[in-house]
């Protein structure tokens, strides 16, 4: 579903594009400052869900955007493993 004309009257696509570049520059940044597939237990399993959350909010923001979606690289399946994230209460 798309926004309504409302929303584009409201605010202007250029500050998501904003947003998603200056997210995916710290998540480049985070990744290559912090090992996430060599971490070990708990801080693999926090950094391996921190890439999925920012995975989804670049995923989303460039849908909105008008985007189409790449679908997971070769790369990505095999590398990274399904990690289950705690659903927050009143989100679904």
């Amino acid at each position: 579903m798309r926004w309504s004309g409302r929303w584009r009257t409201v605010w202007s696509f250029h500050h998501l594009a904003g947003y998603l570049y200056r997210l995916a520059a710290s998540f480049g940044a985070f990744y290559e400052r912090c090992p996430v597939l060599r971490a070990d237990g708990p801080v693999r399993d926090s950094r391996l869900v921190l890439c999925d959350l920012t995975a989804r909010v670049l995923r989303q923001g460039l849908y909105l955007l008008g985007a189409p979606d790449p679908g997971p690289t070769p790369k990505e399946t095999a590398l990274c493993p399904v990690v289950q994230v705690p659903r927050v209460r009143g989100t679904s």
